[in-house]
């Protein structure tokens, strides 16, 4: 199918075929852009992915298959947004995981020891928490009773270091060489992640029942405080006074009041269930990695609800889940700065981040902000406040020298399978980014970001305003106000590629979309893009909707705008329909890495130690620091380094390391033979990534096994 839909300008009308569950301006604008393209909402539903991922729920590959119905699902997500903690979490067991609904929990108070030096007024809620944390720590036991101590321990240390793949990241609790990824993924298949998942609802719960004692307690003014073990949970807890806690090795941790001062590690479930509720005033928390709500194959949970807390961590915190379930709430106006792996950020879990009602800056370099990988969902929600996101300044751009990556704000990539949600109610809020971020996806998963209401500010580098690519649905909402959308390069405002899915939308305001180039609503690869803004009076750099047929696969890119004043540089009319077809191939947009950039490397040039090319093939997927120097070097080592690619990475591999692969195949005759001998023996869902590399090479050396092929609708 060689027909491509290009630009399309409107005013909004009935007509066409969409889910009726979405509102009704949404509905109108889609049905709008299907009809002039006659089209129906079932002709997008063509194949767009292979083999799913290990550990990927159904949610992603369902939004793929069909993305009308997917966006519909990713916008009740938002929708469902509260502020609660509890809530947020059985949306998301529900919702994504399809997990059991928790009917209620059993409110018990454990018993507490004669140690326990506590005001009665406090012992009834203590004793609650208690057995919270107890009844969860039995829990986070059942559900890794399959794992050995060393298995625990390797993956626990080896997870960071896949999430932190083509970076220079370190983590200061990892000592061991990272387990190979096969490995990960069959310790991952021990872990009872419903199990997990459900403790951490229930915790969630408990601790929300015992806030309202805790904070009728504290205004006894009692200034003592009490350490102790029960049921095998480690206590700590402090009164209203100034408290430095350093301890970091209490199970659960309450202090009622003051201004108090956290260096320890608190808060962290490495293995076991944690808790730490902090009802003090201006507090300061400088805490080291994997604290202040961190999970790793536990469940961390962390609650500031005090004024003007200024928090502080490295790494794995504020909301991380690896194989586990991490959460922060913070009830005040904040100031939040962490290094990487935070703020929202799961993997193979579940990192959630619900921010305040009052203004907040939240400021976190690297994977995080709603970001989520392997399976994991990491979300961070904010009701409302003039907020400030900002992110960068710790992973180099490997493609854009003087910038950075940031993977953040709705981002889901480097591992497959990920859904990243970020979820604004309300302010006039500023988002500055690097590259891959709000609302970007690649590698089989979900990105997506909404914000509700406010004039906004959304800046970027690169990969961000609903980008995807590589079998990714991404997705931007924003409802009502006047909103700036820049980016300094390109691959913005509703762009998808390669087997890809984005929506960017914009229901109301005076709006401005600039960037260097700036195409709302293009589509590439056998993608679809959707851009539209549904009222105001906007201004657009670039010219929109553009659908290109590459490597043989069709593209539908859609533009629907409705309003008044609209700008273009050299665009259609208000009120205009415009069809084009093209058949052509999408310049410009590709990663450096390319074909075209290695291809001038003689194979077997460099000499590569074997130890040293998973390192740089992991480079080039992930787009990382000196990503174009790691393809370089991968074709100069020729043939060791295509053999590698094939037997362990091309099932799951990024464009960017398949077009790596294909200069590999296009350099040598003896590399080619090895891609095809490869390709006759792989299973079915890798031989569509074994065809896309001999594209890339522009060889026909699989012409023998196209019958194959056109048998296996997973090579669509």
């Amino acid at each position: 199918m060689k027909r491509i839909f290009g630009l399309l300008t409107i005013l909004a009308f009935g007509g066409g075929q969409t889910s009726a569950q979405l509102p009704p301006r949404d509905q109108k604008a889609i049905s709008t852009a299907l009809l002039a393209a006659s089209l129906t909402e079932d002709d997008l539903s063509f194949a767009r992915f292979g083999v799913k991922p290990p550990l990927t729920p159904n949610f992603v590959p369902d939004a793929l298959a069909k993305p009308i119905a997917g966006l519909e699902e990713v916008l009740k997500l938002h929708a469902s947004v509260d502020g609660s903690v509890s809530e947020q979490l059985k949306r998301i067991n529900e919702s994504i995981y399809k997990d059991p609904a928790v009917i209620s929990t059993t409110a018990l108070g454990a018993e507490l020891p004669a140690t326990a030096a506590l005001p009665e007024e406090l012992r009834g809620p203590i004793g609650a928490l208690v057995d919270a944390v107890a009844e969860a720590n039995a829990s986070v036991k059942a559900a890794t009773a399959n794992l050995t101590p060393e298995e625990k321990r390797a993956l626990i240390e080896s997870l960071p270091q896949w999430a932190a793949q083509g970076t220079d990241l370190k983590f200061s609790f990892v000592k061991q060489t990272r387990m190979s990824y096969t490995s990960v993924l069959a310790l991952l298949g021990k872990v009872d992640m419903v199990k997990m998942r459900t403790a951490a609802l229930k915790l969630s719960v408990r601790i929300e029942e015992a806030l309202p004692e805790l904070r009728k307690a504290a205004k006894t003014g009692w200034g003592g405080s009490s350490t102790f073990n029960a049921s095998g949970v480690s206590v700590e807890v402090r009164g209203v006074a100034d408290d430095p806690l350093v301890r970091g090795t209490s199970q659960l941790c309450v202090d009622l009041g003051g201004r108090n001062r956290y260096s320890g590690r608190y808060g962290a479930g490495i293995g076991y269930a944690s808790a730490m509720i902090d009802l003090g005033s201006e507090t300061v928390v400088d805490m080291p990695d994997a604290a202040g709500g961190c999970g790793i194959l536990g469940i961390g949970y962390a609650y500031f609800g005090g004024s003007r807390p200024d928090l502080r961590a490295t790494n794995l915190a504020f909301g991380a889940g690896l194989a586990g379930v991490g959460i922060c709430r913070v009830e005040k106006a904040c100031f939040a700065e962490s290094r990487a792996l935070g703020q929202g950020f799961g993997m193979a879990g579940v990192g959630l981040f619900v921010a305040s009602d009052a203004t907040d800056y939240l400021k976190h370099g690297y994977l995080g902000q709603g970001a989520g990988m392997l399976g994991g969902t990491g979300w961070l929600v904010n009701k409302a406040g003039n907020d400030r996101y900002r992110s960068g300044g710790v992973v180099a751009d490997g493609e854009s020298p003087g910038f950075f990556i940031s993977r953040v704000q709705g981002y889901a990539g480097i591992l497959p399978g990920g859904i990243g949600l970020i979820t604004d109610l309300s302010g006039d809020d500023l988002y500055e980014v690097g590259s891959d971020a709000q609302g970007c996806s690649t590698r089989f998963g979900v990105g997506s970001m909404c914000d509700y209401s406010g004039n906004d500010t959304y800046v970027g580098t690169r990969r961000v305003q609903a980008s995807a690519d590589n079998n990714g649905f991404a997705v931007l909402l924003d409802a009502t106000g006047d909103d700036i959308y820049t980016a300094r390069q390109n691959a913005v405002h509703g762009y998808a590629t390669t087997r890809s899915v984005a929506f960017m939308i914009d229901r109301e305001g005076d709006d401005v979309y600039a960037a260097r180039q700036s195409q709302p609503g293009y589509a590439s690869e056998g993608s679809i893009a959707f851009a539209i803004d549904d009222d105001g009076s906007d201004t657009f750099t670039g010219n929109p909707g553009v659908g290109m047929t590459t490597t043989g696969r069709a593209a539908f890119g859609f533009f629907v705008k409705t309003g008044r004043d609209t700008r273009f540089p050299d665009g259609p009319s208000l009120g205009s329909i415009t069809l084009t077809n093209t058949d052509g191939v999408s310049a410009n947009f590709e990663s450096q890495t390319s074909i075209t950039a290695a291809s001038t490397i003689a194979p077997g040039s460099i000499q590569v130690g074997e130890d040293e090319l998973d390192g740089l093939w992991e480079r080039v997927s992930a787009n990382g620091v000196q990503s174009i120097e790691a393809s370089r070097r991968l074709v100069g080592a020729g043939l060791p380094a295509l053999k590698r690619f094939l037997t362990t990475y091309a099932s799951l591999a990024t464009t960017p390391a398949r077009q790596t692969a294909g200069a590999i195949v296009a350099s040598s005759p003896q590399a080619a033979k090895l891609l095809a001998d490869s390709a006759a023996d792989t299973n079915p869902g890798t031989l569509g990534a074994f065809f896309e590399i001999a594209t890339y090479a522009k060889s026909s050396i699989l012409s023998p096994l196209i019958p194959k092929g056109l048998d296996n609708d997973l090579c669509s």
